[in-house]
């Protein structure tokens, strides 16, 4: 009989390895988001929706949709990740350089992205020949148009007129991963987003991964997609998203992981036996 040791060493060797499942998060229905009442917007359940544009739009005030997770998703170790997926189609826009298309994660309140309360996580499909394709990070604090300037938002802008354009069928998948926690009386969270899209017609896949750092807040309550009105799409434009789901995937606990790499290695010496 082959006898396999149990160590210390050997038990957190294979704790480390416990991989971390992921576990659907079930979305509450779509509904409406933000300030514009002329948009025409329908729901899929708590699958996505649809936003038509009217001529009478508000102009620069928000119109999406926005689901609230059933139970809400809190990070507590580094390696916690949420991702966000679905995807964008039946896409009728008026290129424009002022088009901007927001979408990605709430934290806390849900409301309107720039007219209302809570922080915000987002991606900025865009238009924009002087910049089409560009990445970058912007992060905004003290700002009026979040949350009378208390309020932070991550912000990933992504730029191309090829992907969010008529015709295309975009999908996206989000991910929302802790990196750190700050120390202090007043806890900070540092957090990686990245943005992975693929549209159809177009030149591919795209991927954007940005550090947001020092948001005040480990829970994500929502997720959402919306634009502004008016001046940036053109009457009788629409979008429509659907397939929307969300997974967190929590890194499981020391105790937990140590309890479960013991099971494994009692298995392996009866195995080995």
């Amino acid at each position: 009989m082959k006898i396999v040791p149990t160590t210390p060493a050997l038990l957190l060797a294979a704790a480390t390895a416990v991989p971390a499942a992921a576990a659907p998060v079930t979305l509450g229905d779509f509904t409406r988001l933000g300030a514009d009442t002329d948009a025409t917007v329908s729901f899929s359940g708590n699958t996505g929706g649809t936003v038509a544009y009217n001529a009478n739009g508000e102009p620069r005030v928000d119109v999406g949709i926005v689901s609230s997770l059933t139970e809400a998703a809190t990070f507590t170790q580094v390696g916690d990740k949420i991702t966000f997926s679905g995807t964008y189609d039946s896409i009728t826009t008026s290129a424009s350089s002022n088009n901007a298309f927001y979408n990605g994660f709430l934290f806390n309140s849900v409301a309107a992205p720039r007219n209302g309360s809570g922080e915000v996580l987002k991606v900025n499909l865009g238009y924009g020949s002087d910049s089409a394709g560009d990445a970058r990070f912007t992060r905004i604090g003290n700002n009026s148009a979040f949350a009378g300037g208390s309020a932070f938002a991550g912000e990933v802008i992504f730029e191309d007129d090829q992907k969010f354009a008529t015709g295309n069928a975009v999908d996206f998948v989000y991910t929302l991963e802790l990196t750190g926690i700050g120390a202090g009386t007043s806890a900070s969270f540092d957090y990686q987003f990245t943005a992975e899209f693929a549209a159809t017609a177009t030149s591919g896949a795209a991927s954007i991964t940005a550090a947001v750092n020092g948001v005040g807040t480990d829970t994500v309550t929502a997720v959402y997609a919306a634009t502004n009105n008016g001046s940036f799409f053109n009457p009788n434009d629409t979008w429509t998203l659907g397939n929307a789901a969300v997974d967190f995937t929590p890194v499981p606990e020391p105790a937990s992981a140590l309890l479960l790499a013991a099971g494994g290695l009692v298995m392996l010496r009866r195995r080995s036996a």
